[in-house]
């Protein structure tokens, strides 16, 4: 067509006027061809860029877990009924099952996991009975996939090539998993692939003060060896800061088992060192081995006989673990085992796989001493859970 267009020879007009209406309509034409060609390049370049986010997550993940029992039709995929919150907006939800009987499941607003249930019935993972609990102001991101920046950034300030950028604050001075506004509390668009359940999310440039055009996705799977695969991709049109992680609260006792049952799970994580913070929970700058101190969990212990002596917490109101941990690792960008918990009381244990070089390690400190509604009747209190994010 623009071939055809630029070798068209107009009809000769006489008079000064015509040729000049002529030249006008002749380039009009130009120009709305050459945008609707750029049009279609960037719809074309976009739907290009979530496909090679999908089809990239799935092969990392493929390639790089422990080796696994092939049976994607014993998968179910199960959307459930949608929640619709005060607003009209439709919050779509899906259970991730297998033959074993492990289930999963999942949701567009803040591409979250609302529970995890073991074969036996019993559900590990805390949460709420309704989407009204989910956006309301006491919850502690139970479940989400926080961002742009999970964990916190100092005074809600960041320079990146030479310019400040100023961020929401919402945790005192600082910006805490993406401020005011973050990942965890949009509604993602969902839609099922397969065995799988994606989630995507267009975080515009400027939102909550972050630099750049932002695309994310975040793919939950589940496999027939009862594996829950979490894989998350990010695409920016600038430079921009982006530190994504789940924010699932796990308690193997049971969601409502509390700080008892927390206290009896063996921890392990293979970190060398630990990255220390000061009286906000803001990272130093120092890197320190963990040798001789609590955060020396590489060869495991009982969570109940450190959780009270963390360095800088046990004369505070919330003593526990908030800390990035460095995981130890042999090969960049690939999928190591980080951590293992378990619960000997019910034989109960849960392995993390990571290719990231931190883990940040919660306890529920800040979950209120005098107790939270949760789901089924449950009371979530100080303690009664834990966080590998």
């Amino acid at each position: 067509q623009i071939r055809s267009a630029l070798s068209r020879k107009p009809k000769k007009i006489h008079s000064e006027k015509g040729r000049t209406s002529a030249g006008l309509i002749f380039w009009t034409q130009v120009t709305s061809i050459m945008s609707t060609i750029f049009s279609l390049l960037v719809i074309l370049s976009l739907l290009t860029v979530i496909m090679l986010l999908r089809t990239s997550s799935s092969q990392t993940i493929q390639d790089d877990m422990p080796e696994e029992v092939h049976a994607d039709m014993l998968i179910s995929v199960k959307e459930l009924p949608a929640w619709i919150d005060k607003e009209g907006r439709e919050v779509r939800r899906f259970t991730l099952s297998n033959s074993a009987g492990l289930s999963a499941t999942v949701m567009s607003w803040g591409a979250a996991v609302t529970s995890i249930v073991l074969p036996d019935g019993e559900d590990v993972v805390l949460g709420f009975d309704s989407i009204e609990d989910y956006q309301g102001e006491d919850n502690p991101y139970f479940g989400a996939t926080v961002g742009r920046v999970a964990n916190r950034v100092k005074n809600g300030m960041f320079e990146v090539e030479g310019k400040e950028y100023t961020l929401a604050r919402n945790n005192g001075n600082n910006t805490l998993h993406g401020g005011l506004k973050g990942f965890d509390k949009h509604n993602w668009l969902a839609s099922v692939e397969h065995d799988s359940v994606v989630f995507t999310y267009l975080s515009e440039d400027g939102e909550e003060g972050f630099p750049g055009d932002l695309l994310v996705s975040v793919k939950y799977r589940l496999t027939e060896d009862n594996i829950i695969l979490i894989s998350m991709q990010a695409m920016s049109t600038r430079p921009t800061p982006v530190n994504l992680a789940n924010h699932a609260y796990y308690n193997l006792g049971g969601h409502g088992a509390g700080s008892t049952a927390l206290y009896d799970h063996q921890v392990t994580i293979h970190a060398d060192w630990v990255t220390p913070v000061n009286d906000q929970l803001i990272p130093t700058g120092e890197i320190l081995k963990v040798d001789g101190t609590p955060f020396d969990l590489r060869n495991g212990g009982r969570l109940g006989d450190v959780i009270l002596t963390v360095p800088g917490t046990e004369d505070t109101d919330n003593p526990g673990f908030d800390h990035n941990l460095v995981v130890t690792r042999t090969k960049q960008n690939k999928m190591k085992l980080v951590s293992v918990v378990e619960y000997p009381p019910k034989g109960r244990q849960m392995k993390v796989f990571s290719n990231q070089p931190g883990v940040q390690f919660y306890t529920g400190n800040f979950l209120p001493r005098n107790g939270m509604a949760g789901k089924g009747g449950a009371n979530y209190s100080f303690h009664g859970g834990f966080c590998l994010e």
